[in-house]
């Protein structure tokens, strides 16, 4: 039998400083599905009567913002080597790199609260960052299906550098925002 108080509690102890995301959601599943699913006592899913809660340890947090601050400062530094410097602004007239830059300036920042065990902060920054690669994603894939050569002419752009800037780097800021951050509310 699937009890609230044993899912909340691993083992070992109470979860030091964990932070609790819920979800609910509405499915045609005619069983009960009580699912625990735990590593290392830092995660947990939890999918009983349509809800699913995330929780997830301080150190997991600032494991994730240290993955997604080193690929940022990765793809940023990569930017000044494959940039034409023959036009004015170099890569910084594209919307996509400012979308990059404001990420991984909002990473950074995060990071280091984060690391410092300081609350969540720069709401106001972090929304603004998500809301502009949300806007990198919409206007580039629109364009990039009416017609590729509209945002890609002669293949200008690697494909693991379209996937990041487009897809990847843009939902990891979301994904901090909405769920570790709490940035909109």
């Amino acid at each position: 039998m699937f009890s609230w108080n044993d899912a909340l509690t691993p083992p070992l102890g109470p979860l030091k400083s964990p932070l609790r995301v819920v979800f609910e959601y509405n499915c045609n599943i005619i069983f009960l599905i009580d699912f625990i699913f735990l590593v290392k006592y830092s995660f947990m899913l939890l999918l009983p009567n349509g809800q699913v809660m995330l929780t997830l340890s301080h150190s997991s947090i600032l494991r994730y913002r240290l993955v997604c601050l080193i690929l940022s400062v990765g793809y940023f530094s990569y930017q000044f080597t494959e940039a034409n410097y023959d036009n004015f602004g170099i890569q910084f007239r594209y919307l996509t790199i400012w979308g990059l830059t404001a990420a991984m300036v909002a990473t950074w920042l995060l990071y280091k609260s984060t690391h410092k065990g300081l609350p969540e902060s720069y709401l106001p920054f972090v929304s603004a960052t998500a809301v502009l690669n949300a806007m990198v994603v919409f206007l580039y894939w629109k364009l990039y299906f009416i017609d590729p050569s509209l945002v890609n002419y002669l293949g200008s752009i690697v494909w693991f550098q379209d996937y990041y800037l487009h897809i990847l780097g843009p939902v990891l800021i979301i994904l901090d925002a909405f769920l570790f951050n709490n940035s909109f509310t």
